[in-house]
């Protein structure tokens, strides 16, 4: 049963025929600038003030984390330099307000393709795959 949104047809490509997006696709990928043009150039250079990653079972100075007080400290000091880079987390979080937008029951499962708010005025979607 399917309602609206036919994945199977979404994904498949068969001799007979291609389905639109398939086939627009295919055709974009053909002209890699027009059909990607963030994608063809080099990335920006990482904000000076970024952290530099270490591994998580020693400390900022490089000594090995010992006791539970100790992965506080270094927790606390890994979410302040993330903070600086990402900017302050939001205070409160906005209800998820998601919808189902279609379903499609297979044999051994149920795909729903979904969508919900991730910021203020903001939506995404996906999919969410239940075993039926």
């Amino acid at each position: 049963m399917s309602h609206g949104f036919d994945w199977a047809r979404m994904t498949t490509i068969t001799m007979k025929s291609i389905p639109l997006p398939g086939f627009l696709f295919i055709a974009l990928a053909g002209l890699p600038g027009l059909a990607a043009p963030d994608l063809q150039q080099p990335p920006t250079p990482l904000p000076e003030q970024f952290p530099v990653l270490h591994t998580l079972t020693a400390g900022s100075e490089g000594k090995p984390i010992a006791s539970a007080k100790e992965w506080q400290q270094e927790r606390a000091r890994l979410k302040k330099q993330w903070q600086a880079v990402l900017g302050e987390f939001p205070a409160a979080k906005l209800p998820l307000d998601s919808m189902i937008l279609s379903t499609e029951v297979l044999d051994d499962f149920t795909r729903s393709f979904v969508k919900y708010r991730v910021e203020d005025g903001v939506y995404t979607d996906g999919c969410c795959r239940s075993v039926s």
